[in-house]
């Protein structure tokens, strides 16, 4: 449960640092993810993208406790998507950022 709760904190700074607005990235953490969700599941040529990307249903073994070999994978390719890609594209447009 820790790990998939450092997942989440993670994210919420990763979106924070990648938009540099507060209230867009709170809301951005919250609405992106269930939208992909809901792409998922409606259209089914996303179906199996949505195995591997959807961050809420690959963290459901971590909180069961029951995580196996692809669970292992599909947690570090969502967590890479949802959590590493928009921390190291924040943190680039933090370091790049003009100073005032």
């Amino acid at each position: 449960i820790l790990l998939a709760l450092l997942i989440y904190v993670l994210q919420g700074v990763a979106f924070g640092l990648l938009f540099l607005n507060t209230p867009v990235a709170i809301v951005s953490v919250l609405v992106l993810p269930t939208i992909w969700s809901i792409a998922t599941m409606a259209i089914s040529s996303l179906e199996d993208a949505g195995k591997w990307l959807n961050l809420d249903s690959v963290t459901q073994p971590l909180f069961a406790g029951e995580m196996a070999g692809q669970d292992w994978a599909q947690l570090a390719t969502a967590s890479g998507v949802w959590v590493l890609l928009p921390l190291l594209v924040g943190t680039w447009r933090v370091l790049t950022r003009e100073v005032k």
